[in-house]
This record gives C-alpha cells, structure tokens and sequence, in this order.
C-alpha cells in the first residue's frame, strides 16, 4: 500500500502486509489467502489514502527472479478493475536468509512483459559479523 509521485513515475511504499492467516505455505511453494486482506486495504485507503501498489514475497535460497506464476498472477492483477492497479509491482527478495539477500522490483504494465526496475545485493546488514 502507498502512493505515487505527482508525475507518476514513482512509486512510494507506506506499509506491507504480511501473509493472512489463510495462506498456504509450502517448502516451495505459496498461495496468498485474503481473510481479513480487504478489510486492511479498505482501512488504509479511508485513514491514508494509500493505494495498493502490488505484491512482495521471499524466494529462499534462490535469486529474486519472477517465477511464471508470479507473472501471471500479476497480469491478472493488473487486467482486474477492482484492484484499480494497472501497473502492479513486484518486489521479491532472495538469496540466504542467514547470510546474503537479493532484491528485484518489476513493474508489470497490462498486457506486456514484466520490466526489471532494480536489483540489488544486500549491503552490508548491521547484524552481520564483519
């Protein structure tokens, strides 16, 4: 959830959601549930304004690449009126989350190939031994 520039051209992140409670989660695998998921969005759209801007999960032990399914599911998203989202986001991080994490963000405009917009390596974290 968040906002965009006045230009349009850049997105701004004001919170996260973790996974709602009727997630089921995998060893590799993942399938976001939405108990209690509308009435969060609905709450920071009246106190906030903030808009939904996309989706975030962790990939462990593998790079932040867009699975087929992560692409497709956003497609959706995107060709789906009622999330008001035609451009939704993608961030995933990956990597080892007990050493060196990596980070992608895609944007996927409806109807087109998802568009890398960053990738990153986990600077140095502060609870990390030097």
């Amino acid at each position: 959830m968040g906002g965009y520039s006045a230009t349009l051209d850049c997105a701004r992140v004001g919170a996260a959601s973790g996974p709602p409670r009727d997630s089921v989660r995998g060893p590799s695998s993942f399938q976001r549930g939405t108990k209690d998921l509308q009435k969060w969005l609905k709450r920071r759209w009246a106190t906030r304004g903030d808009h939904y801007l996309g989706e975030w999960h962790f990939h462990p032990h593998v790079a932040p690449v867009p699975s087929s399914t992560d692409l497709q599911q956003l497609g959706r998203i995107a060709r789906t009126a009622e999330y008001r989202c035609p451009e939704p986001i993608l961030l995933i991080v990956g990597g080892d989350p007990a050493g060196k994490w990596l980070v992608s963000v895609h944007v996927i405009p409806s109807g087109q190939a998802a568009v890398p917009l960053q990738r990153m390596e986990d600077p140095a974290r502060p609870d990390s031994p030097a």
